[in-house]
């Protein structure tokens, strides 16, 4: 009996071996790394997108282009930083994404360097509401921008990136795993990109072409307070009913966010993994939720706890 006992415990650790040892294989899927070529990021006039674009130009060998959509913020790159091109893009126009690429196409037989990667930050917060009061309006523009915009640049995009065997990487939220209450239709449009970036990875494993997504928590940027800026009318009626939605919370949650991690030890490094490592990740969660619970934390609750469960912590 103890011999028997001794054989399937052995039997036992050689399964669980052999099955971790299999699952590490799937999923170190290699890709073509380049040291050289040209990278698009979107939503480079601050924040997450502006910080990446600027460590990538300084720290690496790659050609960054810094997408933006407004004038201003070109002549500021223009002005501010020599190791980045300022490079018109706005992601709801879909002239402009069919023109951008071209562009790219210039570039790339220009410098003689590959397109290799596109990083898709372009993206707007939402404006905190409950979604019984939901402007309809700013919930289709928020769609435009963080879902439909960024699947049409992406898809102006994939011929030079199939071709090059290149890389895409969404910047999502830890908001595309939880719903999280009065950011309805900014968690819905994470959730979207989400199963996009799922799907467009299965679709591009017979081209080696690489899909990350990045999942930050909170991060110190300027989407917080834009989002404020952004805040409809409330109502009486709609405070009565939704405390929660009130100006003075939002304020509060944006003096929170002056204490969180900023972007250069949080989403950059995981864009640039995404980006230049022979094993890209398939997701990158990073930072943190209010509670100060880690990303990586956060995204084995969600797997985890009951809906119910979720509910009371999350309400």
């Amino acid at each position: 009996v103890a011999n028997q006992s001794i054989m399937w415990g052995v039997i036992l650790a050689v399964a669980v071996a052999l099955l971790t040892g299999l699952v590490f294989h799937v999923e170190r899927k290699e890709y073509l790394v380049y040291s050289k070529g040209i990278i698009l990021v979107t939503g480079a006039s601050t924040g997450i997108g502006r910080d990446a674009a600027e460590y990538l130009s300084k720290n690496t060998g790659f050609l960054v282009l810094a997408g933006v959509r407004k004038e201003s913020d070109y002549q500021n790159i223009l002005e501010t930083n020599k190791q980045m091109l300022p490079f018109m893009v706005d992601v709801v126009s879909h002239e402009s994404c069919v023109n951008a690429v071209a562009k790219i196409q210039e570039l790339t037989e220009k410098y003689n360097l590959p397109f290799v990667g596109l990083v898709n930050n372009a993206g707007i917060g939402g404006n905190f509401s409950p979604l019984e009061y939901q402007d309809m309006e700013f919930a289709r523009t928020l769609f435009d921008t963080n879902v439909f915009g960024l699947l049409d640049l992406t898809q102006q995009a994939l011929p030079l990136l199939r071709a090059s065997q290149g890389r895409v990487v969404m910047i999502s939220s830890l908001s595309g795993l939880f719903a999280i209450p009065l950011s309805g239709i900014y968690s819905a449009s994470k959730f979207a990109l989400e199963a996009l970036s799922d799907t467009l990875r299965r679709e591009l494993i017979v081209h080696n072409v690489s899909v990350s997504v990045v999942e930050p928590g909170y991060v110190k940027t300027a989407i917080i307070k834009t989002s404020l800026k952004s805040v409809q009318q409330q109502s009486s009626e709609m405070l009565a009913l939704y405390p929660n939605a009130a100006v003075s919370k939002r304020e509060g949650m944006a003096v929170m966010m002056d204490s969180m991690p900023g972007p250069e030890v949080t989403t950059t490094p995981a864009i640039v993994h995404a980006l230049t490592s022979a094993f890209p990740k398939t997701r990158y969660p990073v930072a943190q939720r209010a509670s100060g619970l880690e990303a990586r934390v956060l995204t084995w609750v969600s797997w985890i706890l009951s809906d119910r469960i979720k509910d009371m912590i999350f309400k």
